[in-house]
């Protein structure tokens, strides 16, 4: 997809208007509960798209929403969601797919976009399901701890657009060494096969900014990523197809 990336698609169909493969496809992911956290903004976040979604399908244009997940806060669950999700994508229709997903970062009072995830699972406790590793790489395959990949999205952009909307939002080249980073070094791995576009958004808790107003970046982010990726898509040039000349006796 240009500078950014394979094009990737999502669900097939034989009959796909022309306006349809313009819409830039978004799954978007949150986690449940963790730790003495009991209620996780981003499982809030989704249930609240989720509903606006079924209410109108058009709300978050020129993005469409395909799907949207809230996941455990475990290793061994977003493990097997990620591969799921990104196999999902094995029929492209050439619509670019982006996942966005989102983690809470307690002690933050600002949105985050984060650049990287990095090869290393430093757990300070256990997942949901007493996994804790301790500076181990996440691939091992990838080599050491340090390793990371990046979003190919520009997130730099990105923030600065939302800042100019009066949003509070920063970019960032540290997303831990939770489940946080283990799911987006994950997906940015994946995402080399699967041609998804990825990036992870920290939030902050809702006593820092409310759910409402969380509910309002998260809408500007999605339809600003997909203003972007259509306008990267747009100046592309279309290589026109040629009738080849019939050969002459």
């Amino acid at each position: 997809m240009g500078s950014w990336g394979a094009r990737a698609g999502g669900v097939g169909g034989s009959v796909i208007e022309e306006e349809d493969l313009r819409q830039v496809e978004f799954h978007l992911t949150g986690f449940g509960k963790f730790g003495s956290l009991k209620e996780n903004p981003t499982e809030k976040l989704i249930e609240l798209i989720r509903e606006e979604v079924r209410v109108d399908p058009g709300e978050f244009l020129p993005a469409r929403i395909a799907s949207c997940h809230v996941w455990e806060v475990s290793a061994e669950y977003t493990d097997d969601a990620l591969s799921k999700l990104h196999s999902s994508l094995s029929n492209p229709i050439n619509r670019p797919t982006v996942f966005l997903h989102m983690g809470v970062d307690c002690g933050a009072n600002n949105f985050r976009l984060e650049q990287k995830g990095v090869n290393e699972a430093d757990f300070q406790y256990h997942d949901e399901r007493g996994f804790s590793p301790r500076k181990q790489p996440i691939v091992r395959k990838n080599g050491t701890t340090s390793h990371a990949v990046q979003t190919t999205l520009p997130i730099a952009k990105l923030a600065s657009i939302l800042r100019k909307k009066r949003f509070d939002v920063q970019t960032s080249t540290d997303a831990g060494r939770f489940v946080c980073n283990w799911t987006y070094y994950l997906s940015l791995h994946r995402a080399k096969q699967s041609g998804a576009l990825v990036l992870f958004l920290h939030v902050p808790s809702v006593s820092q900014i409310k759910l409402e107003e969380q509910l309002k970046f998260v809408k500007a982010l999605v339809r600003q990523i997909a203003v972007l990726v259509r306008a990267e898509e747009e100046s592309i040039p279309k290589v026109k197809a040629t009738t080849p000349a019939l050969a002459t006796s």
